[in-house]
């Protein structure tokens, strides 16, 4: 069990032992003759903060699940541009192996080729 873990589970369990006993402790902080009345309404007490700290949370699970689509999709778009340049970097790596791939085309030398594979890089660039 990882370290993470073990502090996670001793800390919930303090937690909800803390819970469980909450009531001995209220009788004996209150002695024999407690007023359980007051004691119930500062129960309910504990009540409105527990459902305002549920509700807190529950606003951190929506905003969360709405961020993630938008995550998502710049991860996806993140990663198409990374297999884009490193097909670039192939064909500017070897130009007479690659360069046929367009197509036929009235450039005469390397040199050439490897601006018009720029020229195509900073147009798709440019475009996004």
């Amino acid at each position: 069990m990882s370290h993470t873990r073990l502090v996670a589970l001793l800390v919930g369990s303090a937690a909800l032992a803390v819970v469980l006993l909450s009531p001995f402790a209220m009788d004996a902080l209150g002695g024999s003759g407690a007023d359980w009345g007051r004691l119930g309404q500062i129960g309910a007490a504990y009540g409105f903060t527990s459902a305002l700290v549920a509700a807190l949370a529950l606003c951190g699970v929506d905003g969360s699940l709405l961020q993630a689509p938008r995550q998502a999709k710049a991860d996806q778009a993140q990663a198409i541009r990374s297999y884009y340049l490193e097909l670039a970097r192939m064909q500017l790596d070897d130009m007479l192996l690659y360069q046929p791939c367009w197509g036929p085309t009235d450039l005469g030398d390397e040199r050439a080729m490897r601006r018009h594979v720029h020229c195509d890089l900073m147009m798709n660039y440019a475009c996004r």
